[in-house]
């Protein structure tokens, strides 16, 4: 990639900032996916919760279809921020 930055014209220095800019956005989407993933768990949970200690409204299957979206929601995070890792890894 820097081969052919430089070949556009573009010069190291230029380089170095658009490296150091896909760093801080590696950074800011990784903290962006924690963060999704803890509030989307956090707001489950208070549901889960407030179903087991209140009168219960939820029946077996939805109860654990939330559960299964949960696992699902971290799961794909998670591929996610492997992804994200591993791309800027590369450059």
């Amino acid at each position: 990639m820097g081969t052919s930055l430089l070949a556009c014209g573009a010069s190291f220095e230029q380089y170095q900032k658009f490296s150091a800019a896909g760093q801080e956005y590696a950074v800011a989407l990784d903290s962006l996916l924690v963060t999704s993933g803890n509030y989307f768990v956090d707001a489950n949970s208070e549901i889960l919760l407030r179903d087991d200690f209140g009168e219960p409204t939820l029946d077996t299957q939805t109860y654990n279809q939330i559960t299964t979206n949960d696992k699902q929601w971290l799961e794909l995070i998670a591929r996610m921020r492997v992804h994200t890792h591993d791309f800027t890894t590369l450059y």
